[in-house]
């Protein structure tokens, strides 16, 4: 009888931990791997290179090292140089720590593999080298390279020669404390060497280098001088020093020449900003026979219309120029063309738009004949590609060369639909590699999903969406074009993406829309920095009907000052609205007021003195009351960090105590941009802040129902940026968007799904039991998954449709002698059964009372 009792007791406690923490929202939320499993991290945040990518070399193993003037690198920091695998992805082996402390210009391999770096830095990794180094194949610097105190000024261009010397070109006119105008010679050590001897040097920038098969040393340039003789921009320099005097110019360039590459037949092709080689018109691309004089055989036509910065010569002696030029030989070619051995274009090589109003700076065939381009530009031929980009042997693009996994801007509003997917929309322009302009939509696991199509998207940012109940999907913000269509600032879609052309709004509103709410019998509000519609005044807030068009039984005269971020149904039908004006038909109305029905102030609505800031969100609560997001600090006299509650009508509600509220790292007041209830009336919050309460809390939280921060709310480093938007899913996970690249420190581009760590909870039945905080139930029952001293309770097996074992461990107090107890054999997820009125021998142990 006594047994009978205790089991009945084990029952109760059971059973009271499973309707606790139906409730319970204090817990850990990990990020969901299985959401969007290709944002893994490989690729960063996809944004690109934050600096331009002035050159590149290829390694025999494929990898491809890059340098030039960015920072970073899809958004991890990489000072001037880094490496990438073959995919373009970066390689995370090569270490440079600190890296350069300036742009590199130039780069090459030396046969060993190691690296020799030339640009304008004084410094590597906080070591001081003056505009050269060398680094060592795993990216850290060679010591035994010692160049002493190096150039005085910026180096070019760098090439090894056959026996391992190093000839330096730049704008220096020192090396080590020697004068030595704009050449030198190194030996493989670093030192000078002070066998190239060649008087005065040149009297202008050396730009490029290049290396003949006889040692000889072709170079272009600023220059008009070398050593007091007359040398236009080109020269051939002797392995000692000398001016080859065998190699005839004649009054060589009119202007710059930029890049110098020599054929594998001995002829040399010089690209740049000239128009004419020898008193002969070339404009900007030229080939010279090997004793200077021009070729006649290559005829480029009326050449490039501007600067070619790049020469590239394939295996088959086609020859790949970029620059700054729109067009060549007439045709449009924007900053890249490929020509034929004898200067006519090559046809097969298909650009399309090619890189738009965008420098190329660097050119590299890779092994299998793909094309590397590096440069300055941010698209090729329409697709987002910044500063890097791969393209096929026929000129197309790459697509999977330096994906852009995740979203590659700012999510701005996430929707979950009926169907539970999940529609997005913000400043992007792609997700997980494939172009999408502002708007998609996603299926359950943050996979695209392929029937919505809503074509080539809205041309400029997507501020807001709402879902009608039929489906159909309402689109603001700041376009003026949808699917190539005029459509400004709003759009009605079909669930399937098409646009609904039933949805006339004729000529739209004349700026961005903000905000849309449905009414229940359908008419539309809208909220926004528009000041008219179809070329009607109505500044900042107005209804349309079903169809689009402007509904004129909603007041226009009680026009806001300012832009209305926020727009809120009331059960009542009246209307909530919040922004940044500070009044409205010349009345007092500080950033936040209730409408009614018709558009009028509802003056009964008393906010005092309002909100000294901005209002982003407002969100009602079941019982009527109003939580109010922002970036201000008080509201009616009364300090509230960012967040605070108000009444129905319209006073603060006292009970609602954030503390010292929302604050950035610097003390300064954060922002709330988001806020959504979750089913037990607490409240998430999302917003650019790094502390609730004085809690550490990055840019996500959640609060208590009082107002509290939820201490036990555990998301480690939480998100990294800014977050804008949430949405709850049927199943209680939370979708996350904004301008963040990780949560809990786990790569996450600017979307994140967050699951509750049910180790910690048991919601609707039983879940796998994992280490959590001790969370403290009734009669001194202490619940902790990490003791091992516990009584253990396992519940699971090998019934059938079983796929995981769930473990619960309990710490009695006081301390007992611990007891292995088994109990039947049932599935995950199912409700625990009564224990049995007798004893049951499991085959780990016996089950035994183990409480009074």
């Amino acid at each position: 009888m006594k047994n009978t009792i205790k089991k009945k007791k084990w029952v109760l406690y059971l059973m009271t931990l499973v309707l606790f923490t139906k409730s319970l929202y204090a817990q850990e939320f990990l990020n969901d791997a299985a959401f969007n499993i290709q944002d893994n991290g490989l690729w960063g945040d996809g944004s690109g290179y934050d600096g331009d990518l002035k050159t590149a070399v290829v390694q025999s193993d494929g990898k491809i090292i890059v340098a030039g003037a960015f920072s970073k690198l899809n958004g991890v920091t990489r000072n001037r140089i880094a490496r990438l695998n073959a995919d373009g992805s970066l390689d995370h082996s090569f270490n440079i720590g600190n890296g350069f402390n300036d742009a590199v210009y130039s780069l090459a391999l030396q046969q060993d593999g190691k690296i020799l770096v030339g640009g304008v830095f004084t410094t590597f990794n906080g070591v001081n080298r003056n505009r050269i180094a060398r680094l060592l194949p795993d990216g850290s610097l060679d010591t035994s390279f010692t160049p002493l105190n190096g150039f005085n000024d910026v180096v070019w261009s760098i090439c090894v020669q056959q026996d391992g010397k190093i000839l330096v070109g730049g704008d220096f006119t020192t090396v080590q404390g020697l004068n030595r105008n704009r050449i030198a010679r190194l030996n493989s050590d670093g030192n000078f060497d002070a066998t190239f001897d060649f008087g005065l040097g040149f009297d202008n920038d050396v730009w490029s280098i290049a290396i003949q098969n006889d040692g000889k040393a072709m170079v272009v340039g600023e220059f008009t001088s070398f050593n007091g003789d007359n040398a236009n921009r080109i020269a051939r320099i002797n392995t000692d020093g000398s001016l080859d005097a065998n190699f005839l110019p004649g009054s060589g360039f009119n202007a710059q020449a930029k890049t110098v590459k020599i054929q594998a037949d001995g002829k040399i092709l010089v690209g740049g900003n000239f128009t004419s080689y020898n008193n002969v018109a070339r404009n900007r691309i030229v080939r010279l026979n090997a004793n200077g004089s021009l070729d006649n055989a290559f005829n480029p036509g009326s050449g490039s219309n501007n600067l070619v910065n790049s020469i590239s010569l394939q295996a088959d002696n086609k020859i790949i120029i970029g620059g700054s030029f729109t067009t060549f030989n007439n045709l449009n070619r924007n900053n890249i063309v490929r020509l034929n051995n004898n200067g006519t274009e090559d046809a097969t090589f298909i650009i399309g738009s090619g890189f738009q109003n965008s420098d190329v700076l660097s050119i590299n065939i890779l092994p299998n004949g793909k094309i590397l381009v590096g440069g300055h530009f941010i698209s090729f031929n329409g697709v987002k590609k910044n500063k890097i980009a791969l393209l096929n042997i026929n000129g197309s693009l790459q697509h999977d060369f330096n994906q852009r996994i995740g979203f590659d801007n700012v999510v701005r509003s996430i929707s979950v639909d009926a169907n539970q997917k999940i529609l997005v929309g913000g400043h992007f322009t792609s997700y997980n590699n494939v172009e999408l302009n502002r708007i998609t939509r996603l299926n359950e696991d943050g996979s695209i999903d392929a029937s919505f199509n809503p074509g080539i998207g809205a041309n400029q940012n997507v501020l807001t969406t709402a879902i009608q109940p039929d489906g159909k999907i309402l689109v603001g913000g700041s376009f003026n074009g949808f699917n190539d269509h005029s459509r400004k600032s709003i759009v009605r879609l079909n669930n399937n993406g098409s646009m609904d052309y039933s949805f006339d709004i004729g000529n739209g509103f004349n700026n961005s829309v903000y905000s849309i709410a449905i009414q229940p019998d359908g008419k539309i509000l809208v909220g926004g920095i528009f000041t008219t519609f179809n070329g009607t005044t109505r500044p900042r807030i107005l209804r349309l009907n079903a169809n689009g068009s402007l509904d004129n039984t909603f007041n226009p005269i009680n026009s806001p000052n300012g832009l209305v971020t926020t727009v809120k149904v009331l059960s009542t039908g009246k209307i909530l609205i919040g922004g940044n004006f500070t009044s409205m038909n010349g009345i007092v109305m500080n950033r936040i007021a209730r409408l009614n029905e018709n558009g009028s102030i509802d003056l009964n609505f008393n906010i005092g003195s309002g909100f000294n800031g901005n209002v982003q969100e407002i969100t009602i609560q079941p019982d009527g009351k109003i939580l109010v997001g922002g970036t201000f600090s008080s509201y009616n006299g009364i300090s509230n960090g960012s967040i605070t509650r108000l009444n129905a009508d319209g006073s603060l509600d006292a009970t609602f105590n954030t503390g010292t509220g929302f604050t950035l790292i610097n003390g300064n007041n954060g922002g709330v941009y988001t806020i959504m209830l979750t089913q037990n009336n607490q409240i998430l919050v999302g917003g650019s802040f790094t502390f609730v309460n004085q809690v550490q809390r990055s840019n996500i939280a959640l609060l208590n129902s009082d107002g509290s921060s939820n201490v036990d709310f555990n998301i480690g480093l939480g998100c990294n940026d800014m977050v804008f938007s949430m949405a709850l899913q049927a199943d209680d996970n939370i979708l996350v968007g904004g301008e963040f690249k990780a949560y809990k420190g786990q790569p996450r581009t600017r979307m994140a799904r967050l699951i509750p760590n049910n180790s910690c909870v048991m919601a609707n039945g039983v879940h796998t039991i994992a280490s959590c905080a001790p969370i403290t139930w009734i009669d001194g029952i202490t619940y902790n998954a990490s003791n091992n001293s516990a009584t253990h309770l396992i519940v699971g097996g090998a019934a059938s449709g079983c796929d995981s074992l769930v473990t619960l461990n309990l710490t009695i107090t006081p301390t007992l002698t611990p007891t292995f107890n088994t109990l039947g054999a049932f599935c995950q997820g199912a409700t625990i059964p009564a224990l049995p009125t007798t004893s049951l021998n499991g085959i780990n142990g016996s089950w035994s009372p183990a409480i009074d």
